[in-house]
Order: structure tokens, then sequence, then C-alpha cells
């Protein structure tokens, strides 16, 4: 009998859908996780968790975890929501006179009542 050897070059793994399974479920949330980083300021965060949310469903699908493509789904309904809705914030100075700002920039904040506090 002969030696059994492995096709290809040796010490080089195959990759297999097991194995791309395994890094996308590394990549996908790394990605996500800059892309909520970045929707704080930019649109194109929310951009970037929309494409995530895409990746998981296909994922989800792929390996057949329906409650994982059922969630991503929920999850990208609400990225796209959040895109939609998106305004950036506009950091003025006190001293802002062309802006409509200009009035609530000096204005005081209110504090809001605890719950079951009486109102003052």
């Amino acid at each position: 009998m002969g030696r059994v050897t492995r096709k290809g070059r040796p010490g080089r793994r195959k990759l297999t859908i097991m194995n791309w399974v395994v890094v996308l479920s590394w990549v996908l949330p790394i990605v996500g996780g800059c892309g909520t980083y970045l929707a704080r300021d930019h649109r194109v965060g929310w951009v970037i968790g929309l494409g995530t949310q895409v990746m998981w469903i296909m994922l989800g699908i792929v390996t057949g975890l329906t409650g994982l493509a059922a969630s991503a789904l929920w999850f990208g309904a609400i990225q796209f929501r959040n895109w939609r809705t998106f305004t950036p914030r506009v950091v003025h100075q006190p001293a802002c006179t062309g802006c409509p700002c200009a009035a609530t920039a000096t204005a005081p904040r209110r504090r809001r009542a605890a719950v079951g506090a009486p109102a003052r």
C-alpha cells in the first residue's frame, strides 16, 4: 500500500463553507460595530450597519439558521429607519449669531422631573 497524501500544497488548509462561516462570524460583528460607532456622526455608519445586516441574513439562510436571518431582518429594518431619520449633530459656539440655534444655545436646559416626584 502506498502512503496517502493530501492534495494541494502541504501546510495549507482548504477553505470550506464551514471555515467561511467561522470567518464571517468574526468579521461581521467587527464591521457592524465600526458602522455603529461611525453612525454617531456620519450617515455612512448606518449604511455600513445595513450592509452587515444583509450579510447576516445571507449567512442565516446559507447555514439554515432561520432565527438568525429573522433577527438580522429586524435589526436591518431598524438600521434603515435610523438611516432615513439621521440628522448630523451641529456643534455651535455660544456666540453664534448667524444661525437659528443662537437663541437655544444659551438657554438653560430644563431638567426632567423624576418619576413620582411632585411637579415644580
